[in-house]
């Protein structure tokens, strides 16, 4: 928020003589402002519009217009408002880009400058509204008849972060010769239109007036020296505090470095980690690939283990079936043998048997025999 302090709160301009209006910007950021008045051809007004830094001071100087001639005495008792004026000061607050192109036109030529920051002042009062502004109003009495004043800066507290007001000492400065000029010129002109005794008693009261307005200044210099010691100790203190935060800066930067070093170190570890979650997760589908590939084959032996087991219970059948028979030839043999040790053995006529397991089918049943021990020493094992 742009805040501006000005002073005095009123002003009393004399014929030749220069009235200067301080404006100190109390804020923290740069402002723009601009010096109106009701009567434009009255007074001339240097600087009208300028910029104003955080807490620097600038001294607007005002002084009658050369030209001009102050009304009659009747018309003044007609329309006493005729003394009386009304300064406006606008100010608004303005952006970095603005006050870098100000600074890099102020470089190159003044008057370039000037007219930027007039025409700047004139889009922004255009954008947001002369009325919206944020202004302050100044009452001038102004005129040969009245008393001059001076503008006083009041006794108050310093602000923090507040710079010696260099520029404003040395904007009086500048009004104290401009005062002297104009005192000269007003004396040499008196002398070729008035007579001797005229022009004695003009240059005693000019003298007077002019006495007066200096010791005044000398005064406010003073005064405005004071507040510069008062301002260069704070800034000093400033400075100090400045340097302790400057510190502390560095000291939460390198403490930054660290940290962000400790998160890289993290980072690529959490990276690593993951790449190795990877190639487990690789092994993991390797694995159940192959197990599943082990059961498929385990499946096909545990069907030629079934089909061998019935073979072998087949073959089993048939050879008990053949020892049966073998048997029951053998009995009828034994019996056909006593028979005869008897007696002749009649004409009796033998059923067939079946005749035992030639050699190539002995030959087959080891065969199968080994075959199922071979199997069950294989696969039994992986099953159990």
């Amino acid at each position: 928020m742009p805040e501006l302090k000005i002073s005095p709160s009123s002003l009393t301009v004399t014929e030749g003589t220069t009235t200067a209006i301080l404006l100190e910007n109390t804020g923290d950021v740069n402002i723009i402002f601009k010096v109106k008045v009701t009567e434009k051809s009255k007074y001339v007004v240097k600087p009208n519009v300028d910029i104003l830094e955080p807490l620097q001071t600038r001294a607007v100087a005002v002084h009658l217009h050369p030209e001009w001639k102050e009304p009659k005495e009747d018309d003044l008792k007609k329309d006493p408002k005729k003394k009386y004026d009304k300064f406006l000061v606008s100010y608004v607050e303005i952006n970095d880009t603005t006050m870098n192109e100000f600074t890099s036109l102020r470089l190159k030529s003044e008057t370039r400058a000037h007219r930027y920051i007039q025409d700047k002042f004139r889009e922004i009062e255009k954008e947001r509204g002369e009325k919206n502004l944020p202004r302050k109003k100044i009452p001038c009495l102004s005129g040969a008849s009245v008393t001059p004043s001076v503008p006083s800066i009041p006794e108050e507290p310093e602000k923090e972060g507040e710079e010696p007001p260099t520029e404003t000492k040395q904007s009086l400065e500048r009004i104290l010769e401009n005062e002297g000029e104009r005192n000269v010129d007003t004396r040499e002109s008196g002398n070729s239109e008035s007579d001797s005794t005229t022009e004695d008693l003009s240059n005693v009261k000019n003298t007077k007036e002019n006495t007066e307005n200096l010791e005044e200044l000398k005064i406010l210099h003073r005064e405005l020296e004071d507040k510069n010691k008062k301002a260069e100790k704070r800034v000093r203190e400033l400075e100090k505090r400045l340097e302790s935060k400057e510190r502390l800066i560095v000291e939460t930067e390198s403490r930054a470095e660290k940290a962000d070093k400790q998160a890289k170190s993290l980072e690529s570890k959490l990276e690593k980690a993951e790449n190795r979650v990877r190639d487990l997760e690789k092994n993991e589908m390797a694995l159940k690939n192959k197990a599943d590939e082990a059961n498929g084959k385990l499946s096909d032996s545990q069907k030629v283990v079934d089909e061998l087991r019935e073979r072998a219970e087949t073959i089993e059948k048939e050879l008990n079936e053949a020892k049966e028979r073998a048997k029951a030839a053998e009995e009828q043999v034994e019996q056909v043998s006593s028979h005869k040790e008897e007696k002749p053995a009649p004409q009796v006529a033998v059923k067939p048997v079946a005749a035992p397991m030639n050699t190539a089918q002995m030959l087959m049943a080891i065969l199968i025999g080994f075959l199922l021990s071979f199997a069950a020493n294989k696969f039994l094992p992986s099953l159990a």
